[in-house]
């Protein structure tokens, strides 16, 4: 019973990493296209 516990522990806390990571990353790229068109702006003149 006790290993059952840890194992549910340890997918719960991958998959609470893996959400973590995903919604980083979903940052990460929303910023991106919040800055490339400035980026762009400036480079042009």
């Amino acid at each position: 019973m006790h290993d059952r516990a840890v194992r549910l522990t340890g997918a719960v806390t991958s998959a609470v990493a893996i959400a973590i990571e995903s919604t980083i990353l979903l940052n990460i790229a929303v910023r991106i296209t919040q800055v490339r068109p400035h980026v762009e702006k400036s480079v042009q003149r």
